[in-house]
């Protein structure tokens, strides 16, 4: 395939504008390995990165034969660089060319005739924006991972934050009947006639259990604090 320069031009800008249109790896890698199928008349297009031996995305998916995965295959074991490079190979006598994506994989371009080396080498800013693609929808998957990860802790913390408010509460009533019925019965037991050393020792227990209230009172208020349920009454007071 040998094109004019304004031809190559065309094609190549009309390719570079679908590149970057989706955040979504599988949306994108369709709409711009369908527009290189068709705007280089490709008979088969495929993206493989080097971290699988599995291609990210063929179209058409029944068009690649085990001879093109171990194609791939030779090519994804060479270490990766920065280099953007390109092969041309044979397969059923159909050439298939082997771009080397920068720090990422390869992208191989079946068609019924060779691509010219002008065009592959025009080709090396269109790769380049297609590896900056796929890393960017990569770091966007892992942002909404990130981001479920994050809302399901925060609704498992206010899960847990009214667990334990439930549970104060109802620790607060428990302890606060019998507690009340301490207090109740002491004011009665001092009714009766104590002599001084048993009015000592019910004047301590007297204390210890209002102490003891104030204790379970200051636990809810906290707790009221850190649910934002705390309520402030408003007092007026003489200057």
């Amino acid at each position: 395939m040998d094109m004019s320069q304004q031809n190559r031009i065309r094609v190549l800008y009309e390719i570079a504008m679908v590149i970057g249109n989706s955040t979504d790896l599988t949306t994108a890698l369709k709409q711009i390995l369908t527009t290189m199928l068709r705007k280089l008349d490709a008979t088969l297009i495929a993206v493989y990165a080097a971290s699988s031996t599995d291609p990210l995305k063929v179209i058409p998916t029944r068009g690649l034969t085990e001879a093109h995965q171990q194609l791939c295959n030779t090519y994804l074991h060479q270490p990766l660089t920065n280099q953007y490079q390109f092969h041309i190979d044979w397969i059923a006598n159909k050439p298939v060319h082997c771009l080397m994506l920068p720090q990422f994989g390869v992208l191989l371009i079946e068609r019924n005739e060779a691509i010219d080396t002008e065009t592959l080498l025009a080709l090396e800013p269109i790769c380049r924006k297609l590896v900056t693609n796929i890393m960017a929808c990569y770091d966007s998957k892992r942002l909404k991972e990130q981001e479920k990860i994050l809302q399901q802790s925060v609704i498992d913390l206010k899960r847990a934050q009214e667990a334990k408010d439930l549970f104060l509460a109802n620790m607060s009533h428990e302890i606060r009947t019998p507690l009340n019925g301490i207090i109740g019965f002491l004011g009665q037991l001092e009714q009766t006639k104590l002599d001084e050393e048993q009015q000592k020792f019910l004047s301590i227990i007297d204390h210890s259990a209002n102490s003891l209230l104030g204790i379970i009172n200051d636990i809810l208020d906290f707790s009221k604090i850190e649910s934002g349920n705390l309520s402030i009454e408003a007092i007026p007071v003489n200057d």
